[in-house]
């Protein structure tokens, strides 16, 4: 429903028509709302940017509410690296869900990890589905772990009080 899906959609058909064509193997990732260290910007960067906020004693407002699919930044780097290292015969594409919850989840767990935790959510959900409902990464790598949501965001607390 919007542009960027759009291209992107468009992009899966690119690759699905160089392996047609021309036997060119790929994946494609989906990562849905990536967090952690390392992921500051864009519009969804809002928990990621909660727990740099509740590592230093700041408050942060979350711009958006409703469910998505939240994916640890390490999970996305793994499943990169795995796609570079093992790209299957094919044009591939593995969703990359993470673990799904509501924002309000989201600032109950940093507050709980974080006692004092000045951090809400205000603002329109995002404007996608909340779960994306294609491949998982199992379909194309196999075994996949997910990192719980509570211990990625612990771990992004532990790296902002770092």
């Amino acid at each position: 429903t919007t542009h960027y899906g759009a291209f992107k959609l468009a992009c899966e058909g690119a690759a699905r028509a160089y392996w047609l064509e021309r036997g060119i193997a790929s994946v494609g990732l989906r990562p849905f709302v990536a967090y952690g260290p390392g992921r500051e910007t864009g519009m969804s960067a809002g928990p990621t940017l909660a727990c740099r906020a509740a590592a230093r004693g700041e408050p942060y407002t979350i711009p958006f509410t409703g469910s998505a699919g939240f994916v640890f930044a390490d999970d996305v780097a793994r499943a990169i690296e795995t796609a570079l290292a093992t790209t299957p015969r094919g044009a591939h594409v593995a969703d990359l869900n993470g673990e799904t919850a509501d924002v309000a989840t989201i600032v109950a767990l940093i507050r709980d990890l974080a006692p004092g935790a000045a951090v809400e959510a205000a603002g329109p959900p995002l404007p996608v589905a909340p779960r994306i409902t294609g491949a998982p990464p199992e379909a194309v790598f196999g075994a996949w772990p997910v990192t719980p949501l509570r211990e990625g965001l612990a771990a992004t607390l532990a790296h902002y009080r770092r």
